[in-house]
């Protein structure tokens, strides 16, 4: 799900699947985020779950301008979700994906 150059659209929930091609662990690496930070995560952020659906086990809750540590799938799916609120925006997120070593 990289993102065009630009601002992320306000009130936004976009949701989306990283599926590997075979089986085995699906790892990413994720760029510094871009967007508005709450020590709660609760305005804009990127979630993050081991699996296919909102209710596989969570990875991370990551907002602000942190960069996060790669992330490692325990199977080739991983289930992602970024959110905007309707006050500040910033570029969003970028990721890129890869077969787990």
């Amino acid at each position: 799900m990289p993102l065009e150059a630009g601002l992320w659209p306000k009130s936004n929930r976009v949701a989306g699947l990283a599926r590997g091609t075979r089986t085995g662990e699906l790892q990413a690496h994720l760029l510094p985020l871009q967007v508005e930070w709450h020590d709660a995560c609760s305005y804009d952020y990127l979630e993050i779950r081991d699996g296919l659906t909102e209710y596989s086990p969570l990875i991370g809750h990551f907002c602000g301008y942190e960069k996060p540590e790669d992330i490692k799938s325990s199977s080739n799916k991983v289930w992602m979700k970024f959110a905007s609120d309707a006050t500040i925006n910033k570029a969003g997120f970028a990721a890129n994906f890869f077969k787990g070593m």
